[in-house]
Parts: structure tokens; sequence; C-alpha cells
């Protein structure tokens, strides 16, 4: 169990934060906007920044207490952090940067393999693509063996491919580890992949405690919809290739809730080599179209039964949030809110085409 309750001034700007970890409650989300206090509460439970107020603990150890002056170093509170920029070592080659802290090198080729980073181990951070350092950042992160890991938006400045790969490998790997894990960012679309709950920050002050999705209903939580696409990102379990005309069929694990565990078939368009390399696919939600009756005669090659879990409401769009097997969010004008009369518990039929699925390898 990771317990906070912190008070932290920086400049003009003050952060207030409480909240618990539970160590069985997977990857625990922070977005918010720009400027709202996300990598402020990372460094100051990290121990990088010391609050006014407050207490750290970490199952039975106290890493903060102000009450009694108790602030324990970032270097014995095992903590594996990744930063924004991922700060390597450039001296050192990528196996010496995955080992720099590591108590044992034992885990080294697994991590490595996992993190698709195994053939460039003696190369130097200068050859490496943005994907590539963004991975041996993680490894290096992981390899520490911490207690608990801090990702503070670790896709930036990431092309959506290369994010959308990333994600996908943090995703599993920390599933593996199963150490708590706080992710933070302003993107709604990587909370909601990575994330099982989240907490929204607005001037320094979480303004939202629960699904991640539910995040957009809160004035200041999210940046701009415009800006910050809303995209559904799924692992691939195994791909197929059907000729030409049938393109791609994707089989996407299906949802823990589900009792029928028959993977879920995603169609989209690629040849034979992306049935091969393909690791993941993602949809954007803006491409998702909802019908009250069994559609007909529609060029969509995915066509989805649904019941609408849950409705959120932005300024300009409203998210539905739909269980078809999968988990799946679809933004909807209000108009057409309104005159399908869509619900929380509604059925409906969700549908996109081929070509709206994109391929990460």
């Amino acid at each position: 169990m990771l317990s906070v309750d912190l008070h932290t001034h920086r400049g003009h700007f003050d952060l207030q934060a409480r909240f618990d970890l539970p160590a069985d409650a997977g990857v625990l989300g922070i977005v918010g906007a720009s400027g709202s206090g996300k990598t402020t509460l990372l460094e100051t439970i990290a121990g990088i920044v010391k609050p006014i107020s407050g207490r750290i603990q970490f199952n039975r150890n106290t890493w903060l207490d102000t009450t009694n002056n108790t602030n324990i170093d970032l270097c014995h509170r095992n903590i594996g952090y990744v930063f924004q920029d991922d700060l390597l070592f450039e001296h050192l080659s990528v196996r010496k940067n995955l080992l720099y802290g590591a108590p044992d090198a034992a885990a080294l080729n697994e991590i490595a393999t996992a993190l698709g980073i195994a053939p460039v181990l003696d190369r130097m951070p200068t050859e490496l693509s943005g994907g590539q350092r963004r991975r041996v950042a993680l490894g290096r992160a992981l390899l520490r063996e911490p207690d608990v890991v801090l990702l503070d938006e670790p896709l930036t400045g990431l092309d959506a491919t290369t994010a959308n790969s990333v994600l996908l490998y943090l995703r599993c790997l920390l599933g593996e580890v199963g150490k708590p894990a706080i992710y933070v960012s302003h993107s709604l679309s990587e909370i909601n992949f990575m994330c099982d709950r989240a907490l929204g920050l607005v001037n320094g002050h979480i303004a939202y405690d629960g699904n991640p999705l539910g995040a957009v209903t809160t004035t200041g939580c999210v940046e701009d919809r415009t800006l910050s696409e809303l995209r559904n990102v799924y692992a691939v379990q195994s791909a197929q290739h059907v000729g030409r005309a049938g393109g791609l069929e994707l089989q996407i694990a299906p949802s823990q809730s589900q009792s029928n565990k028959t993977p879920i078939v995603i169609r989209a368009l690629g040849t034979a080599e992306d049935a091969m390399l393909a690791r993941g696919c993602a949809v954007a939600a803006r491409d998702i179209v909802l019908a009250t009756e069994t559609p007909a005669n529609v060029s969509a090659r995915n066509i989805f039964a649904a019941r609408i879990v849950s409705i959120e409401e932005a300024q300009q769009l409203a998210v539905v949030r739909l269980d078809c097997g999968i988990s799946l969010a679809a933004e909807v004008g209000y108009a057409s809110l309104a005159e399908m009369k869509l619900a929380p518990g509604a059925d409906v039929f969700a549908m996109f085409k081929a070509s709206a699925v994109g391929l990460v390898r």
C-alpha cells in the first residue's frame, strides 16, 4: 500500500493531494492539463521536491513525515522513475545504462527482449531512435526491482505509431511486474489504455477520482478535446491475412468481465507482412459510429453489438463508453445523443471501417 498525503508549494503554485494506492490496484493514472501539478506530485512522492507538510508511507516504511522531520532520500525509496526526458547516460552503452543501479543483472536479457531492445544493447544512446530511448529508460527503471514505478509522460515527443508501440510494452510489462505504478499524462487515450483508476488534477487539487474516461467531465482535467484525440488501443493476440478482399483479421483478448473468453475479431487493412508484425491496433473514438437498429448495407467491416456503460459529457462532444466484449469509447455529438435517446444500459451497434484501424508493430 502506498499512502500519500501532501501539501507542496513551488513558487506561486500550491499542490494538495491525498490518496491511497493498494498493491493490487493496478496502474493509477494522473491526468490533468499542463501546469496542473502532475510532475510536481510525482517528484514529491519520489523525494525530489520537499513538501511544506505531509506524509508518505509505503507498506510499513515511512518515506516522509514532516511532523518528525523524516525524509528518506530518493535513492533509498526504491522507486523506478521514468522521467519526461529519458535522462540516459550518453557516455554509457545501452547495456550499461540498463544495469545502472540494478541490484542484479540476471533479468537483463529478459527485460531487453520484452522491450525489443536486445539487438541494441551494445549501441550508444545517440544511435537510438526516440522510441528505443524510451524503452531503455523504462528497462532501467524496472531492472532496479522497484517497489513503486513512477512514469512521467513517458511518450512525450514520440510519433503516434511509436507511442502506441511503447504503450503496449508498458501495459504488458507493468502487468507482469505486478508493482504499484503511477502513470502521469495529459492524454486521456494513454490513461484510458494504461490505467485501472485515474485521478484528475486541476490547479493542484484532486478534482476527480474514478474511471479514467470519467475525467473528461471534470473541467480542466483534460486539455481541449480538439487537441487531444481519444483512441482505443488494443494488444493483438494473433493476426491473419485473408487476402486482398478480406485484409486482416486481428484477434483481441476479451474484457476480463466477459464470461465468454472467445477473442474479439477486428478487421483491418494490411498485407501478409503486416499480419506477421502486428502487435496491436488503434481506433480513434471519433471514427466509431453508433446505431440503435441492426445496420444493413453499410461499408463498415467492423460491426459489434454493444451496451452503453456510461456517457461522459465534455464541452463539444460526449464520450460514450461501450462494452462489446472489449471496452470501446466513441465520440458522439449532443444532437445525435438526444435524437437517438442514448443512455447507460441501452443496447446499440458500434461500427467502424477497416481503414480506420491503425496497426501497431
